[in-house]
């Protein structure tokens, strides 16, 4: 299925001559297809689950129709002509579509209208995805359905007698005129533009490092063939010089320090001397008249195969390269073949000439070697530690890229393997480093550890300097130098978030508990004991009682329950409100949805806020007040509110002085404090505003949001 899906998609892309162009095409056949196919589920939904209807029956099969055409066009060589068409598709079908709906009654409200605008909008942007910028005339005519769509909106719709005046009385907020459209249209597309002109000239600068790329590549292999040509010519004359002695020939063949053979022309060993034998783990008899492929690793037979095809043709004199045979052991042997073809008189083939050196060694030590070093590089590179290391002499062994972009920018010094770090410079900058770090370096090559924090550019630093080994020498000095800074200011932070919650807690439970407030309710119970008003005086002494036994529990305790919390707030209001003899009215609005026994919050944060509210808002309001608070819950946040229809912060701040001039309450201000702390690890936030209507403020609405916790 992959297959043949590739297949499709890859319509029309023989017909290209670039990357680029080839993945338009490829594009198309994507958008083309999996519109379609989209399309049909709406035709299985028509039967089985909507009354059939072949009016719309007959839409959906012209449509898919319709998005397969591009598709269609594409296999048969017309790869503009198909793109242009799909860029045309997405403003007819909304235009025909709304059209015919409309025409036969069906009623659309004015977002629909600007709802069809912004599709057609998003219509205009496909051909960018589509077309080159350089094809200019096919993005032209791909964009200009769209374009003329989008600004003569109206004007097609009022065409077919069903514009958005005709059908629908006039709606103020429907007011996309032709030069907003053209406006949003010149916008979108010049950004567009602009990417896609980005994109394309990135293109461009890959295509030319690919093909520089190409060019050295070639120039090396030309190079590497003519070394090789170069070597089996003297081979191949070495060959022809044995060939007057056998004898000689036989003995340099058999003594030879590498593996050498005579090969058949169908890749059958003809003779192998007893390196070759040593190589592969075979006797001579075990080797003779068997097929050199069968010894040879599958993933190099078919390079074998054409090298000795192209010496056969006369394309090539010989051929050098690199290979695998599998020992008789099993174990893979890498090998150095050089190999040449052997010719009568006539000048007709006779066999192959191989030599083959063992290289398995070199090659297992090379891989392991260039693997070790890959990951180190990329481990001491990678990592944000400046790392480096010195000799005895305090020369540069080595250093990553983080400590050469410090010394360059820092210092003005670019580095140098085997120079030592300051020696270009003589200033007192300089000469303080070297009288610093010296002494250091001779602790560490005396094989001692050393570990120091200093602050240096604003960034706090650790080094830990440590000696090199060498045969239980040291040859010199590794020298890590780790920035710190984040973690020295976490540290800062945390000690003085800790001391400043100590003092929070103590001036929490002084500002909860207002002296102001104490007196004013003591004076109310004195009213009422010289009223004789008993049961007025124990009702108010017992709900006040409750109210500081509960301040003075919580005060200590980070954590309350929300139950708890409400309760609280709802002593604190009774008491107000008998204090003030109901001046205001209350009313508390929880959620229903929150389970207030299982949730935890920070404790006494809202009290001061309602204590604001009464003493300055609806203390000083003239006539009955109200007092809301509304308890709501949001993704794992609770939403405090607490609401007035006072005099406003403004008129409050006047009167205060007057009001309350004995009475310095921080309440508020020490809970924002508190608030910003638990800010720093949680969703908390606290906002204030002023409640207006036509004759000016009317009130003041208060909104915590802090997170809780379950139990």
């Amino acid at each position: 299925m992959k297959l043949i899906l590739r297949k499709i998609t890859n319509w029309g892309t023989q017909y290209t001559n670039s990357k680029s162009e080839k993945r338009n095409v490829i594009m198309t056949n994507y958008t083309s297809l999996v519109s379609s196919i989209a399309l049909t589920p709406l035709i299985a939904a028509l039967f089985f689950y909507f009354d059939s209807n072949s009016q719309v029956l007959n839409r959906l099969l012209i449509a898919i129709l319709l998005f397969l055409a591009p598709l269609v066009l594409n296999r048969f060589g017309y790869i503009i002509t198909s793109r242009i068409i799909l860029s045309w598709l997405t403003p007819v079908i909304v235009f025909g579509v709304s059209i015919l709906d409309l025409k036969a009654g069906e009623q659309y409200a004015p977002s629909s209208f600007v709802g069809l605008r912004l599709f057609l909008l998003a219509g205009f942007c496909f051909p960018f995805l589509i077309f080159n910028l350089k094809n200019k005339l096919p993005i032209i005519l791909a964009l200009s359905v769209s374009l003329v769509s989008f600004i003569f909106f109206d004007q097609i719709f009022e065409f077919f007698d069903v514009g958005f005046l005709q059908i629908i009385q006039s709606d103020p907020f429907y007011e996309f005129n032709n030069m907003r459209a053209f406006v949003a249209t010149f916008v979108v597309g010049l950004t567009l533009f602009f990417l896609k002109s980005v994109v394309e000239k990135n293109e461009e600068w890959n295509q030319q490092l690919l093909d520089e790329l190409e060019a050295k590549n070639k120039f090396i292999k030309q190079q590497a063939e003519a070394e090789v040509y170069e070597l089996n010519e003297k081979l191949t004359a070495n060959l022809q010089l044995l060939g007057v002695s056998e004898a000689k020939f036989r003995g340099a063949f058999e003594h030879s320090a590498i593996g050498m053979a005579l090969v058949s022309l169908d890749s059958k060993w003809l003779q192998v001397n007893k390196e070759l034998c040593q190589i592969v783990g075979f006797s001579e008899e075990e080797l003779v008249h068997k097929p050199s492929k069968d010894i040879t690793h599958p993933e190099d037979k078919q390079g074998d195969h054409e090298l000795q095809q192209q010496l056969l043709r006369g394309e090539e004199d010989t051929f050098r390269r690199e290979k695998r045979y599998i020992h008789k052991d099993g174990s893979i042997v890498w090998v150095n073949l050089n190999a040449s073809i052997v010719k009568d008189g006539a000048g007709s083939p006779l066999y192959f000439v191989a030599q083959i050196e063992d290289i398995t060694i070199e090659k297992k030590a090379a891989e392991q070697l260039m693997i070790q070093e890959a990951n180190l590089k990329a481990t001491i590179n990678n990592t944000e530690v400046m790392i480096w290391s010195v000799d005895v002499d305090f020369k540069l062994l080595m250093f990553n890229n983080q400590f050469s972009k410090h010394m360059l920018k820092n210092y003005g010094v670019q580095l140098k393997i085997g120079s030592r770090i300051f020696s270009s410079t003589q200033s007192s900058t300089f000469h303080e480093l070297i009288t610093k770090w010296s002494p250091l370096y001779l602790q560490a090559l005396k094989g001692n550890r050393i570990t120091f924090e200093e602050t240096r550019f604003g960034i706090d630093f650790q080094y830990s300097l440590s000696p090199i080994f060498e045969m239980d020498k040291v040859i010199g000095v590794s020298i890590f130098a780790d920035n710190v800074t984040e973690r020295v200011a976490r540290d800062r932070e945390l000690a003085e978030a800790n001391k400043k919650i100590g003092e929070l807690k103590l001036m929490a439970l002084r500002s909860v508990m207002s002296p102001h407030f104490i007196f004013n309710v003591l004076n109310s119970i004195q009213f009422f004991i010289a009223k004789s008003d008993r049961l007025n005086a124990m009702n108010y002494l017992a709900t006040f009682s409750k109210l500081i036994r509960s301040i003075l529990y919580h005060s200590v305790n980070n954590k309350i329950k929300l139950a708890d919390e409400i309760e609280l707030l709802q002593n604190y209001v009774n008491l107000e409100m008998t204090r003030f003899e109901n001046k205001f009215a209350f009313s508390l609005l929880i959620d229903p949805e929150i389970e207030i026994e299982s949730i935890v919050i920070p404790s006494l944060l809202i009290q001061p806020y309602v204590e604001n509210a009464i003493l300055h808002g609806l203390y000083n309001k003239q006539g009955h007040g109200e007092l809301f608070i509304r308890i709501n819950e949001n993704d794992g946040i609770l939403i405090f509110e607490i609401e007035d229809n006072g005099i406003g912060r403004k008129e409050s701040k006047k009167l205060h002085k007057y009001n309350f001039d004995s009475h310095a309450s921080m309440g508020s201000t020490i809970t924002e404090e508190r608030l910003k702390l638990i800010n720093q690890a949680n969703k908390s936030s606290f906002e204030i505003e002023d409640i207006m209507d036509k004759d000016g403020v009317c009130g003041t609405v208060v909104r915590i949001k802090i997170p809780y916790e379950s139990v």
